[in-house]
């Protein structure tokens, strides 16, 4: 299951690396996206949808909006295509040490790969996300409010997503430190026992 989460970690990482973004409506949705805060990005989503249904912005909010929204949409494909890029080094490195015979490299390199394989989910919804912030902008463009609103909650949803994976990513660590603990304790105690007998 672990594996299948992918790792929360190197992804909070990745997002903290993003670059500061305009002033604008979406602040508060993109400090959120940097600290990997899913909750609170979804809650800062679901305070611009209300102002945008309400029709609190104007044109210089939407406007703003256009320039954060392209802004963050750039800056998550930059992520998931740098991921891609580091897995392909990763895989020459490897096919030129196994050529090279060398295969203490190999399973270093190999360890390391398969590191970044676990984060595969995670950079595949950060793509998605940026997918649907294109859509948003291309939906303000066009002047298509529904549109908006539409790929807006959308975009919701996939935060809600992420931050359930988030919950139970952090759960299954819990898990398995108390798993570590226990296991410790079982063989110092076994250990102790053996040592009295």
């Amino acid at each position: 299951r672990r594996k299948e989460l992918g790792s929360s970690d190197s992804l909070k990482k990745n997002l903290q690396n993003m670059e500061k973004f305009d002033s604008g409506p979406a602040d508060k949705l993109a400090e959120a996206l940097k600290k990997g805060d899913f909750e609170k990005a979804e809650e800062a989503l679901e305070e611009l949808l209300k102002n945008i249904k309400a029709g609190t912005l104007d044109s210089s909010d939407l406007e703003k909006l256009g320039k954060q929204t392209e802004q963050m949409e750039k800056a998550l494909k930059q992520m998931s295509e740098a991921h891609e890029l580091a897995k392909q080094n990763l895989q020459d490195q490897i096919r030129k040490a196994q050529e090279a015979g060398d295969a203490q490299r190999v399973g270093q390199l190999q360890r390391k790969l398969e590191q970044m394989q676990a984060a595969d989910s995670s950079m595949a919804q950060l793509q998605e996300l940026a997918d649907q912030l294109s859509q948003c902008k291309e939906c303000m463009n066009n002047g298509d409010s529904e549109g908006l609103q539409e790929a807006l909650n959308q975009i919701a949803s996939q935060l809600r997503d992420m931050n359930a994976e988030d919950s139970q990513l952090q759960e299954l660590d819990q898990l398995m430190d108390s798993l570590s603990e226990c296991k410790n304790g079982m063989c110092q105690g076994m250990r102790g026992n053996m040592l009295s007998d």
